[in-house]
């Protein structure tokens, strides 16, 4: 009985079994041709032109990055300080009895949503 193996061997068309007489290879003077030419090519060929020295176009888009950098940097508005943060919280929420704070608001469809935050949580 045959495994598979021998199954596929023995159906390959290209196999070293196959007595396919319209493929029989190269003859060993056309490979030689073959590659000659292609080791003829080779010495033959011409590099490609370099526009721009690798290095040289890093650094332009290093530095290029960087003034932009500096530009939008300096037409940005300062930012806030921090003796405001406290101004901008207290306005979000109501102080309750306790100290407890409260943040309410309301989405479009109307459902009201209500946090209310204890300063003494302990998690």
């Amino acid at each position: 009985m045959k495994d598979v193996g021998q199954w596929l061997r023995d159906a390959d068309p290209l196999g070293p079994a196959s007595d396919n007489s319209d493929d029989a290879g190269l003859s060993p003077a056309e490979a030689h041709a073959i590659r000659r030419a292609m080791l003829t090519a080779l010495d033959t060929r011409t590099p490609a032109p370099q526009w721009w020295p690798h290095p040289l176009a890093i650094a332009a888009t290093v530095a290029l990055t960087l003034a932009t950098g500096v530009v939008v940097g300096r037409r940005l508005p300062p930012p806030r300080e921090p003796r405001d943060a406290p101004a901008m919280a207290h306005a979000g929420g109501a102080p309750l009895d306790g100290g407890l704070r409260q943040l309410q608001f309301a989405t479009p469809g109307g459902t009201r949503v209500i946090w209310v935050f204890n300063p003494d949580f302990q998690p």
